[in-house]
């Protein structure tokens, strides 16, 4: 099951709107990654927040955190993924230039 930004219940960006289908979500740029274009990313300037209802019975989560090949050199940023409200992975100082980091 792949989650779109139009799914959140609650979503809030630094910067611009929501990025959806690979899309950053402020000027014509695309979510690109070690210039490999992810078709179902979700974009978001930081800071940013994202909220879905997942369904019943759902049991695991994975994801994939990066910075977008057009971030300035030196940047990073930590990515959180909280279930019911406690923090369950996290992936910290994810840099431009890195590859995309799993989390779950």
């Amino acid at each position: 099951m792949r989650l779109e930004s139009p799914d959140a219940i609650e979503c809030s960006v630094g910067y611009g709107e929501p990025g959806t289908k690979g899309q950053l979500g402020f000027g014509e740029l695309f979510v690109s990654v070690d210039n490999r274009y992810y078709p179902h990313a979700i974009g978001a300037h930081p800071p940013s927040t994202f909220v879905f209802n997942l369904p019943p019975g759902m049991q695991s989560f994975s994801t994939y955190a990066a910075l977008n090949d057009s971030s300035e050199f030196g940047t990073f940023a930590d990515f959180f993924v909280f279930a019911d409200g406690v923090l369950v992975a996290a992936a910290h100082k994810v840099c431009k230039g890195d590859a995309p980091r799993f989390i779950e």
